[in-house]
């Protein structure tokens, strides 16, 4: 949890506020954390990541501000066959599936404050256009 909560921190300028959905800790190291986040531009990202005795699953949702998937990273078991499972993401539908690295909460958010820096930057320079 205080990993997560250096994360969070690192991208304070990014997120606006941030809902616990769920935060257990069980025996032997388990945990289950579900966070909601409002991001500056009213995206939303819901970070899922859960010990189990089974290891470590993680989903991270990333969705617009109707709640239109944008992007989901997960590494749950599929039926589609690409050749980094079982990282893929979910890109605009769930079922378009593609390959991805395995990710991280720090790696999801990194590439979102950089795709939304570049469209702040890009509708910045629109008004002096």
């Amino acid at each position: 949890m205080e990993e997560q909560n250096q994360v969070l921190a690192e991208f304070k300028d990014l997120i606006v506020s941030v809902d616990t959905l769920k935060s257990d800790k069980g025996k032997n190291g388990t945990f289950e954390n579900k966070l909601s986040l409002v991001l500056k531009n009213s995206d939303r990202l819901i970070i899922e990541e859960r010990m189990t005795r089974m290891g470590y699953r993680y989903s991270y949702q990333w969705m617009d501000s109707s709640n239109t998937l944008i992007i989901r990273w997960d590494d749950a078991p599929h039926p589609h066959k690409v050749p980094t499972m079982p990282h893929h993401k979910h890109v605009g539908t769930n079922e378009n599936v593609q390959p991805s690295e395995e990710m991280t909460a720090q790696k999801v958010l990194t590439f979102i404050a950089n795709v939304i820096g570049i469209f702040v930057l890009i509708g910045f320079a629109l008004l002096f256009i």
